[in-house]
């Protein structure tokens, strides 16, 4: 910090005489700190499992399209680096390359070398689904929901999974309960949104598009869609109730920004 405030300063602050300045000088500080450091024996640690997952996933995650990611991977394997980020990063990849197939042996085998990884669970769930193996996809989601109940990434996949097995109804039931007790981000908002949509119930599709409306900062369309919900057929009685209130919530946040606004237009004319 005090190196970062030295370079700020530049060389304006050397030409002041030490016995004028009211604090130590930087030079000073820096040399004090670095001999107390000294007096430290080194920390020694070690990355966490999840975090080499982590680190892998985000590099294909933010890849060019034009990077061969499967043959970098496969050269660092084969070059002394058959690690599990290696081959982690090596089964993502050859997912985005269609080539699921193999993406499954190497995540199956992961698998049961490390099986309190919720992130190998959701990756081998969707390269079973993206090859076409919907039934091994379900059977993998519904052990790691077992394992890991109410674990994001593993919901998420799972309903996504369910959904496209034209099960919606399971989907929205899942996703319902999970974001009653974890704060959903808008896509998952969204997500809870189609489910519910394609499972038939058409108050809790409008009234989730209405929470991403609101996640968007669109509160006039999410009054629409909070309307919309409210006149869906076949609503329960608590569903009505929830949906009533967040409208009035919606309007009377909408009245007072009206309020301040006419408020301060009035002061600003004076």
């Amino acid at each position: 910090m005090f190196e970062t405030m030295a370079r700020h300063e530049g060389l304006a602050a050397t030409y002041i005489p030490a016995m004028l300045i009211d604090h130590p000088m930087d030079s000073d500080r820096v040399a004090e700190q670095k001999a107390r450091a000294a007096q430290f024996p080194p920390v020694r640690f070690h990355d966490s499992l999840s975090y080499e997952l982590i680190r892998e996933r985000t590099r294909v995650l933010t890849a060019t399209g034009d990077t061969d990611l499967a043959a970098q991977y496969a050269s660092k394997i084969a070059h002394g680096g058959d690690n599990l980020g290696n081959r982690y990063g090596e089964a993502l990849a050859l997912m985005n390359s269609n080539r699921a197939d193999e993406a499954v042996k190497i995540l199956t085998a992961l698998l049961q070398q490390h099986e309190g990884l919720t992130l190998l669970y959701a990756a081998l769930g969707q390269a079973q689904q993206k090859a076409g193996h919907m039934k091994e996809a379900l059977a993998t989601f519904q052990r790691a929901d077992q394992l890991f109940p109410r674990n994001v990434p593993v919901t998420v996949r799972y309903a996504e999974a369910l959904m496209a097995a034209g099960r919606p109804a399971e989907a929205h039931n899942m996703l319902l309960d999970l974001f009653n007790n974890v704060p959903p981000t808008p896509d998952q908002i969204r997500l809870t949104a189609l489910a519910a949509s394609a499972a038939g119930d058409a108050g809790d599709a409008y009234f989730y598009m209405g929470e991403y409306d609101l996640e968007n900062g669109d509160l006039m369309l999410a009054v629409q869609q909070l309307q919309l919900a409210l006149a869906s057929p076949h609503l329960s009685q608590i569903q009505r109730q929830r949906y009533q209130a967040r409208l009035d919530e919606v309007r009377d946040f909408l009245a007072s920004l009206k309020k301040r606004q006419v408020a301060s237009d009035n002061g600003g004319g004076r």
